[in-house]
């Protein structure tokens, strides 16, 4: 049985791709993130570089699918937006991977610089990796494990995972400069379902012995930084996190969803072309 749905599927998949084409591709851009610490975009304060690559499935002129693979920083800093007090500050490596769907429109003419040009849309689903950090002490620290909010204590909601999914859409400009090579232009926008991309999202614990009897002392003097600041300000070391941590008190803001986006270049090179033609000789793959 299984043997039979595979071969029509194989049969299926097969007879669909003539006519059509395959290439591969980078892209090459810069990345910013909204959340808790960036509540406007853009923000060039925390912009990071950003690259990946993609394999495309052209069905027809209009409809695409491509699988596409991305990586970059995300980061932010209270200190940018005038939240000193709070003195939170976070950075995330991003490694994603995606399978979007494309609708290119095609009634636009060819010119004497571009054989074709096409703008496009596009919507797709998504899986990313990420593990917020902060600096202290002259190192980066992994949040997720501390859970800085009270997660992992004994009535509290687990810690969050560091793989999630995410729902990619934008869109862009495709340039088909010549037989083989693509240059488009993009945005691509990433709604997630997790508020927890910088490790900020609702109130801080409501016991501070009782965070660190479960996560840790480190747990407890990152989970409000406040205590740094204040001894900045009045060059002292009074403060210290259980003389200033504020508890059950807003950390984040749920209403804040956290999502990413990228813009960028990406340059694509047809591998081949399946023919249109009807005579059987050219139904096979055209190398180049």
């Amino acid at each position: 049985m299984f043997r039979s749905i595979s071969i029509l599927i194989f049969i299926f998949f097969a007879s669909f791709l003539f006519g059509q084409s395959f290439e591969v591709g980078a892209t090459f851009g810069i990345s910013n993130y909204s959340g808790d610490f960036v509540p406007m975009l853009p923000f060039s304060a925390e912009t990071n570089l950003a690259a990946g690559g993609f394999a495309r499935l052209n069905f027809s002129k209009n409809l695409s699918v491509k699988t596409s693979f991305m990586t970059t920083t995300l980061s932010g800093s209270d200190s940018n937006y005038d939240n000193f007090q709070r003195n939170l500050s976070f950075r995330t490596p991003i490694t994603e991977i995606a399978i979007i769907p494309e609708y290119n429109f095609t009634f636009f003419k060819e010119n004497k610089f571009l054989k074709d040009w096409r703008p496009f849309l596009f919507a797709g689903v998504g899986m990313f990796k990420f593990n917020p950090q902060t600096m202290y002490r002259g190192s980066y620290v992994d949040l997720q494990p501390l859970g800085t909010e009270g997660q992992g204590m004994p009535g509290q909601p687990a810690k969050y995972g560091l793989t999630q999914i995410a729902i990619p859409f934008g869109g862009g400009v495709k340039m088909e400069i010549n037989r083989s090579w693509n240059l488009e232009f993009f945005m691509n926008i990433r709604y997630t379902f997790t508020d927890y991309i910088d490790d900020v999202s609702t109130n801080y614990a409501s016991n501070l012995d009782e965070l660190i009897n479960a996560n840790g002392t480190l747990a407890g003097d990152l989970s409000s930084r406040q205590w740094e600041y204040l001894n900045q300000q009045c060059l002292c070391e009074d403060h210290t996190p259980a003389n200033t941590y504020s508890p059950s008190t807003q950390r984040g803001g749920e209403d804040i969803g956290d999502y990413y986006f990228t813009v960028g270049v990406a340059v694509s090179y047809k591998i081949f072309k399946f023919s249109e033609k009807k005579n059987h000789k050219e139904k096979c793959p055209k190398w180049k």
